[in-house]
């Protein structure tokens, strides 16, 4: 049994930033991959159109700011013990680099994140191991203990907003790396009735296209079908999670200051 409300990929409240949003349970509902995101206070964004070096597949990923100016810093991966993880930087004329390490420490199977009480979603190696970076990183300096927004790669300003917890859930796509030791395919649509205000049930479909190799991949979450209750909860209706081997055109890095 879950709480349909504690989905952060589907959910959330019209006027506040993601929360809580229910207190019903169900059976079924597509299970999501969660984290825990430092919450910013939202006073500005900027945004540009990035991709990835041709050598390095998913592993490394590049762009610029615009308007940048906070400088030489680190982007960093939320961490749930010790200092955040240093995978990349942001140079003074705001260019983005990404350089994610050549192995990481892998130790939750993939079969917590992604499953289907119907069985109609499979898996080739369901315990697979999998380390996966957060959607919101972190800007800032680990050497100054110092930090100064978030970070979040998506194809529209909204829908990245609300992965840092600042606006409802909108239509759009959004990025984060995945790795894994093995090679590992996850497959099929799951379809769940959830429950985003306690009332008013909604029909979710989520879908896997996912063929992870050895190393890094970039997975691409996608919300559509966006509605929002009578009582201000947004849901996305369709979910897509694809991986894809780099950064499409479209793709834009947007940055929140604290």
């Amino acid at each position: 049994m879950r709480h349909a409300d504690c989905d952060p990929y589907l959910f959330g409240y019209a006027g506040a930033s993601q929360s809580s949003v229910s207190t019903s349970e169900q059976e079924g509902h597509a299970p999501m991959v969660r984290f825990a995101v430092t919450s910013f206070f939202v006073i500005a964004t900027s945004a540009c159109v990035i991709g990835a070096p041709e050598d390095a597949r998913a592993q490394n990923a590049e762009g610029k700011l615009s308007d940048w100016s906070g400088g030489a810093v680190d982007v960093m991966n939320w961490a749930l013990t010790g200092p955040p993880a240093v995978i990349g930087s942001i140079g003074e004329d705001g260019a983005i680099r990404l350089h994610l390490p050549d192995t990481v420490d892998a130790k939750q199977p993939l079969s917590q994140l992604f499953s289907c009480s119907d069985g109609s979603v499979t898996s080739n190696d369901p315990d697979a191991e999998y380390f996966i970076t957060s959607p919101a990183l972190m800007v800032g300096s680990v050497a100054k203990k110092q930090l100064l927004g978030t970070l979040i790669a998506a194809t529209n300003r909204d829908a990245a907003a609300a992965r840092a917890g600042r606006a409802p859930i909108a239509a759009g796509r959004y990025y984060q790396w995945l790795y894994t030791p093995d090679t590992v395919t996850i497959e099929g649509d799951c379809r769940s009735d959830v429950f985003p205000d306690g009332t008013t049930r909604v029909e979710v479909t989520t879908t896997y296209a996912m063929t992870l190799e050895p190393g890094w991949t970039i997975l691409e979450v996608e919300m559509a079908e966006v509605e929002t209750s009578s009582k201000g909860f947004a849901v996305a209706r369709d979910l897509t999670f694809r991986t894809l081997d780099a950064l499409p055109a479209e793709a834009q890095w947007f940055y929140w200051p604290e």
